[in-house]
């Protein structure tokens, strides 16, 4: 999910912003229910960072296109609130 949010930070400021932030809830209650140790939540957010910025860097998606899909997909959710 980190590296989800991360993509996303690069193209939609705030939907980025909202998955880190419920990545990062769903990885304190992973701790907090003991099936993880605050570690493996730190290095997985450090892999998701890593994996989200290799994949921009090596993988690069055409900005119109992504704009063209992120409207539409805006729109659809628009919709539904």
């Amino acid at each position: 999910m980190v590296s989800i949010a991360v993509s996303l930070l690069f193209y939609e400021k705030r939907l980025g912003i909202l998955f880190l932030l419920l990545s990062l809830i769903g990885g304190l209650s992973r701790v907090y229910a003991g099936v993880h140790y605050p570690f493996d939540i730190a290095a997985s957010f450090v892999v998701g960072i890593a994996a989200a910025i290799i994949a921009r860097r090596f993988f690069k998606i055409d900005d119109k296109l992504f704009a063209i899909v992120q409207k539409k997909i805006s729109d659809k959710i628009a919709r539904k609130f």
